[in-house]
């Protein structure tokens, strides 16, 4: 059988952990989302990153204004549903300084 090709990332979580990259890529087993009030899930704060810098880029303003504002749109965006009891502000304030 051939190998399958493995991304640098995938190699990397195999060099931290043997188990947990096991767990995740054989057994495709996932951690549960976090409890209201553990905060804001990294995959979400992961999100509002990824989508505020690809704005940024996209619209080609790369000034402070332009990256707060993109920041502000992803992040009423992607926190419109959450609960009431994560704490968002501190996170808010963690991510976009």
């Amino acid at each position: 059988a051939r190998p399958r090709p493995r991304s640098a990332s995938s190699l990397g979580s195999f060099r931290q952990c043997a188990f947990k990259h096991f767990a995740d890529k054989g057994l495709r087993l996932r951690e549960p989302d976090p409890a209201p009030d553990e905060g804001l899930h990294p995959r979400v704060a992961g999100n509002i990153a990824h989508a505020a810098l690809e704005a940024v880029f996209t619209e080609g303003a790369l000034t402070a204004q332009a990256a707060e504002a993109a920041f502000d749109a992803a992040w009423s965006e992607r926190t419109a549903g959450l609960p009431d009891g994560i704490t968002l502000a501190g996170r808010r304030a963690e991510l976009l300084h």
